[in-house]
């Protein structure tokens, strides 16, 4: 009997690294299969929870469902009812189910450049949520840029009706200047006839000894018009505090 030739057995060889490569890299891709299907919950004992919306709109199957920020679950149907509302069925974990209550819900959001989530919150209920027609309810998160364009919308009238005060004073401001001004003038003319006043008390003061009667009557009125002139003086100044 002939022995295999140098070529036979090499060919022979390859043959075989290759037939253990594909068999490593088939056993890899079971192993990488089964985490995935270890991650998303495929061996694990699930149950089925459900909302109705208004709209599907950013609602698909596979979108991730969280409870307290972990995953649990993910979105498994999506069925347009006769009514034309839109059952939305989650699939999550049966453990983390037992912590649903009566009153839990579903709130979707999606931020800018993530995927779509949909949040569970447990509820405060006594009573838990039902087996028979485990329904939550369900609201819409806004995203930021909604929240941001609701803030600009709510603010645009009051920078409208800021400008239109800033115009206003604006345009008054030269007649404002012009009373500051006739206001300062008429405060130093008061002053000025005020030192006059006082001026002429003083003199009065020096001759009283020698005008008897008469002059104490004269320096009295001129006291009181000194006085007088004060109070003035003192509501001019708080005028232009005012102003």
């Amino acid at each position: 009997m002939a022995e295999p030739t140098a070529p036979t057995v090499k060919r022979e060889s390859i043959r075989r690294q290759v037939l253990a490569v594909l068999g490593l890299g088939a056993l890899l891709a079971l192993l990488l299969a089964g985490a995935i299907a270890q991650r998303h919950g495929m061996f694990a004992r699930t149950a089925e929870v459900y909302f109705l919306a208004d709209s599907a709109a950013g609602i698909a199957p596979g979108i991730s469902v969280r409870l307290s920020g972990f995953r649990i679950g993910s979105v498994t149907n999506v069925v347009l009812q006769p009514d034309l509302k839109v059952k939305v069925t989650m699939k999550i974990e049966e453990a983390r189910s037992a912590a649903l209550r009566r009153d839990a819900h579903a709130e979707w959001f999606k931020e800018q450049l993530q995927a779509a989530v949909i949040d569970l919150q447990p509820g405060s209920a006594t009573e838990p949520l039902s087996r028979s027609d485990p329904r939550v309810t369900h609201s819409r998160r806004r995203t930021l840029t909604e929240v941001a364009n609701d803030l600009r919308s709510r603010l645009a009238p009051i920078l409208d009706d800021v400008k239109q005060l800033s115009g206003s004073a604006a345009s008054r401001k030269d007649d404002i200047a012009a009373i500051l001004a006739n206001a300062n003038t008429a405060s130093q003319e008061l002053a000025g006839t005020a030192q006059e006043l006082r001026a002429l008390s003083g003199n009065a003061k020096a001759r009283v000894a020698t005008l008897g009667g008469q002059a104490q009557g004269a320096l009295g009125q001129v006291q009181g018009a000194l006085g007088q002139m004060q109070g003035a003086l003192t509501q001019v100044n708080q005028t232009l505090l005012r102003v």
